[in-house]
């Protein structure tokens, strides 16, 4: 059987995780992901195959939207986030 799915973790990454949009393109060394902010871009991370880093890249929209769906299918007797925010991760980008 496979094991529960913890959505309020899931939430907790998706929350934590820097500001979209995120997009992907060829880097000297493999796919790059990218943080866009207006005029400036952050390196994110780096995937072997395009096809790899164009799923990364929109992880950060689609697992936010799929979120919300589960939320509106989910019966309020069942709460699928935790009223605590998440606190700061020391290593957090500060964008």
């Amino acid at each position: 059987m496979p094991e529960p799915i913890d959505l309020d973790a899931i939430r907790a990454r998706a929350t934590r995780a820097v500001d979209g949009p995120w997009s992907f393109d060829r880097g000297k060394f493999g796919a790059r992901i990218v943080a866009e902010r207006g005029e400036l871009s952050m390196g994110i991370g780096t995937a072997d195959r395009l096809v790899d880093a164009e799923f990364i890249a929109h992880a950060r929209e689609d697992i936010p939207a799929l979120l919300a769906i589960i939320d509106q299918l989910t019966p309020q007797s069942e709460p699928t986030s935790s009223t605590e925010p998440e606190p700061e991760t020391p290593d957090a980008y500060p964008f």
